[in-house]
C-alpha cells in the first residue's frame, strides 16, 4: 500500500524527488481507475493500426497523465519505418507542447479539446472560447464587441489581455467577471496557436475520430477480460515493461491467429526459420573458411 505522512517518509520521498512511494513497488504510482478510486498502478499507452487492429507499439509510464507521451509514441512508430499516418488521441493527450512536436514530426493529429474550466453560474455566451483572437492586431474580441489589448511582453509565455475601461461600463459586467477581480482577463499561452489549429482538425475531422475508441480501447479490452491481463504480476517498471510487452504479443498473436489462421502461420514461420537456419550456416562456413585461411598462413 502507498503510504505518506511521517517525517521519515517525507525525507524518503524528497531524495528521490516523489511525493508518494508504495512499498510494495517503489516504482508504482496511484492513479484514478474508472470506478472513481484509486489503485496503485502503471500507465500503459499503446498505438494499434486501423488495418489489422494490431499492437504497434507500447509504453509503460508512471505518470498517471498521458500529456506529453503523443510525440514519443510518434517517434516510435517512425524509428520503426512508418511515416504517412494520422494520430487518433483521446483528451488526455491534448497539450500544446507535444502538439508543437507532432507538427515538427509531419504527423497529422487529431485531438479531442479538453473541457475549458468556466464558473459553474457563469452564461455560456462569456466562456473563454467565446472570445476571438485575432492574429493581425494580437487582441481579442469579447461577446459584446469590446476589444481586449495585450499588456505582457512580447516575448512572455503567457500574456494577459483585458481592458478596464470597457468591463467598468459594461452592462454585462456580473455575468462575464466572476470572483473577486473588476475586469475580464483572458491569457493566451505560448502555444496557443497551435492548440486552435488542433482544435479546427478535431471539428474537421469528428467521424474519422470516432475511429478511435473502437481502435485503441478494443485492444486493453481484451488484455484485460480474455487474457486476464488487468493487473501485473511483476514489480518494478522495467519488468512491468517485459510483461505488458508478453501481453502485447499475446494479443498480436490472437489477432494473427484470427485473421490467418493456424496452418498459414505455421508456414510462415517455418519459411522464417528455414531463412534463419540458411543465414546462420552460410555465417557459419564464412567463419570456418577464414579460420582454415587463417591456420594455414601461420
Amino acid at each position: 500500500m502507498p503510504f505518506m505522512g511521517t517525517n521519515w517518509r517525507r525525507t524518503s520521498c524528497n531524495r528521490w524527488n516523489k511525493n508518494e512511494i508504495s512499498t510494495v513497488d517503489s516504482d508504482a504510482r496511484l492513479m484514478g481507475n474508472n470506478r472513481g478510486g484509486v489503485d496503485v498502478a502503471y500507465n500503459v499507452i499503446s498505438t494499434v493500426d486501423s488495418k489489422h487492429h494490431l499492437i504497434l507499439e507500447y509504453n509503460v509510464i508512471t505518470n498517471p497523465s498521458d500529456q506529453g507521451q503523443l510525440s514519443v509514441m510518434t517517434k516510435k512508430l517512425k524509428e520503426e519505418g512508418y511515416e504517412d499516418f494520422t494520430s487518433l488521441a483521446d483528451k488526455g493527450f491534448y497539450n500544446g507542447e507535444d502538439l508543437s512536436k507532432m507538427k515538427d514530426l509531419n504527423i497529422k493529429a487529431i485531438v479531442a479539446r479538453q473541457k475549458p474550466s468556466n464558473p459553474k453560474d457563469q452564461p455560456p455566451m462569456f466562456h473563454t472560447d467565446k472570445f476571438h483572437y485575432d492574429k493581425s492586431t494580437n487582441s481579442y474580441t469579447c461577446p459584446i464587441g469590446q476589444n481586449l489589448q495585450s499588456h505582457s511582453k512580447k516575448n512572455a509565455k503567457r500574456r494577459n489581455y483585458y481592458n478596464k475601461e470597457a468591463c467598468k461600463n459594461c452592462l454585462h459586467k456580473n455575468d462575464c467577471i466572476k470572483g473577486k477581480a473588476s475586469y475580464r482577463t483572458i491569457t493566451r499561452g505560448q502555444h496557443a496557436e497551435v492548440l486552435e489549429e488542433s482544435d479546427k482538425i478535431y471539428e474537421e475531422n469528428k467521424e474519422l475520430y470516432k475511429q478511435r475508441q473502437q481502435l485503441v480501447e478494443h485492444p486493453f479490452g481484451t488484455i484485460k477480460r480474455t487474457m486476464h491481463g488487468g493487473y501485473f504480476l511483476l514489480r518494478t517498471c522495467e519488468k512491468v515493461s517485459y510483461e505488458a510487452a508478453l501481453l502485447c504479443l499475446g494479443y498480436n498473436l490472437k489477432r494473427v491467429y484470427n485473421a490467418m489462421g493456424f496452418d498459414k502461420i505455421m508456414a510462415k514461420l517455418n519459411a522464417f526459420t528455414l531463412s534463419i537456419s540458411c543465414f546462420q550456416k552460410f555465417f557459419v562456413q564464412k567463419y570456418c573458411l577464414s579460420q582454415f585461411v587463417e591456420v594455414n598462413r601461420g
